[in-house]
């Protein structure tokens, strides 16, 4: 079974064992696999025997699941273990959600209390693997207290780069205590995660935000496991913290995989929730466009149009909507958010991410309960006082 890395924006492809984390394009890498060897029925008996391991690599609900994360890395694993997350039925929940049937996956139940330490046992085992001379993040809590425990477990130096004021003191507690070196940055998180990219491109240091590709495809297991947990019986509905669509990205990738790959025969809808509180904005200096600016917005893998005409906090959208696969290529947090009033019945919300080609990228999103595929904004200044032509795309 062969593993690749390729960017999600050009198609390059590059080796497993490649350090970096970004294509040369300025594009996103994503983790490929060669379809496994052994049939999905003999895999899931298999996990399923692994289930009652006491020791060894089976005893961690990431690794479990090897041949469908990182088949190549089984003797070289960093691992505490983690996952085993319970499926929990509680009835009060149900009641006030007003479902009959709801469970929920208690990722709280991870070494340092979050998800992220599915992530990072992948991320830090492929570090290892590269031999990388440190590990790093940015991080405002859950990532750095994972990364510095899988640091130390490892014995690879980590450093952390957190704002000073806006970082969980528990977290940053065990940031601390698992030694790691953190600097506190007068900052915010945006900055925090450029000094990181600038460590890793100037020091040789191994990033493990989630814009690592590695860390996504531990990410994967929560999906797994749940399925798993389920009795491969898919449910109607997958609800999840949005967050910063690091998991949405995850997800999908492990249930195209699941279903490509025989273990599952259909694909449960995903909502991923964000509060309501998370205010439209734009930050015009960090986008670096103004009034005079045409956006054309192609989309990948898909015939939709989106375009739109200069850019303002409520720039107007027209979009045609179409079902698409699920799962996105991720880009890392929120920098610049707008919301836009679609010529349909919805409002939608849509994240621009800036890429170090100077594009922007919006990830999926919804429009009247229909999906659109990841969104690539080339942006181009137009003379003062021209006007863009809509249907040709500026």
């Amino acid at each position: 079974m062969t593993t690749w890395q390729q960017c999600a924006a050009c198609g390059n492809r590059l080796g497993e064992m490649d350090p970096r984390v970004w294509c040369d394009c300025g594009g996103l890498l994503e983790v490929q696999h060669d379809p496994p060897s052994e049939t999905a029925p003999r895999l899931k008996a298999a996990f399923q025997q692994r289930l009652g391991a006491m020791t060894g690599l089976d005893r961690s609900g990431v690794w479990r699941y090897r041949e469908l994360v990182l088949p190549t890395a089984a003797d070289q694993t960093v691992t505490y273990p983690e996952g085993n997350t319970p499926l929990l039925h509680r009835p009060a929940v149900c009641r006030w959600a007003g479902l009959s049937e709801l469970t929920l996956k208690h990722e709280g139940h991870n070494p340092t209390g979050s998800f992220k330490d599915r992530g990072m046992t992948v991320g830090v085992t492929q570090a290892l693997r590269i031999g990388a001379r440190a590990i790093a993040c940015a991080s405002t809590g859950n990532t750095s207290a994972s990364l510095a425990a899988y640091g130390a477990q490892a014995g690879i130096p980590a450093l952390v780069f957190v704002p000073l004021g806006q970082v969980a003191m528990g977290k940053l507690a065990q940031s601390l205590a698992y030694g790691a070196r953190t600097l506190l940055v007068r900052g915010d998180f945006d900055q925090c995660l450029r000094l990181a990219q600038r460590a890793g491109e100037e020091l040789g240091v191994y990033l493990l935000n989630s814009i690592n590709p590695f860390r996504l495809e531990g990410q994967k297991t929560i999906l797994l496991e749940l399925l798993h947990q389920l009795e491969w019986q898919v449910p109607d509905w997958i609800v999840f913290p949005a967050g910063n669509l690091g998991n949405a990205s995850a997800f999908g990738k492990a249930l195209r995989e699941a279903k490509a790959w025989g273990f599952i025969d259909q694909v449960p809808r995903l909502a991923a929730v964000q509060a309501a509180e998370l205010k439209a904005t734009v930050d015009r200096r960090e986008a670096a466009l103004n009034e005079h600016v045409a956006l054309t917005i192609s989309l990948i893998n898909s015939d939709t149009r989106l375009r739109a005409e200069g850019i303002s906090p409520n720039v107007d959208l027209s979009v045609l909507t179409k079902d698409f696969d699920i799962g996105t290529p991720h880009v890392e947090n929120r920098y610049n958010i707008y919301r836009g009033r679609g010529r349909s019945t919805s409002e939608l919300s849509v994240d621009l991410f800036p890429r170090r080609d100077g594009r922007l990228v919006i990830p999926a999103f919804r429009v009247d309960g229909l999906s659109t595929a990841p969104i690539i904004i080339e942006a181009r200044k137009l003379p003062a006082g021209a006007v863009a032509d809509p249907m040709r795309g500026g």
